[in-house]
């Protein structure tokens, strides 16, 4: 993401908590426009809400949608 607008933030936040089922590292960065290995680097590093599901990242998208909002919050 670069440097989206509150309303793009916001824009984001609901399309993530809007997909069905859980969502694989691939699906997430390009929901939220950031690199798969980005997204991995997070999940390794606790980072970012995951689940390890037989040895796959997966993310709960209603998970993702209040970390992000939470964030949003924080960084203003």
């Amino acid at each position: 993401m670069v440097n989206p607008t509150r309303k793009e933030h916001m824009d984001i936040i609901q399309t993530v908590a809007h997909q069905p089922g859980l969502l694989s590292g691939s699906r997430l960065a390009r929901l939220l426009g950031l690199d798969r290995k980005t997204i991995a680097r997070m999940a390794r590093e606790n980072r970012i809400p995951h689940l390890r599901l037989g040895g796959r990242i997966r993310f709960n998208p209603q998970a993702v949608a209040g970390w992000l909002l939470a964030s949003q919050t924080e960084v203003k």
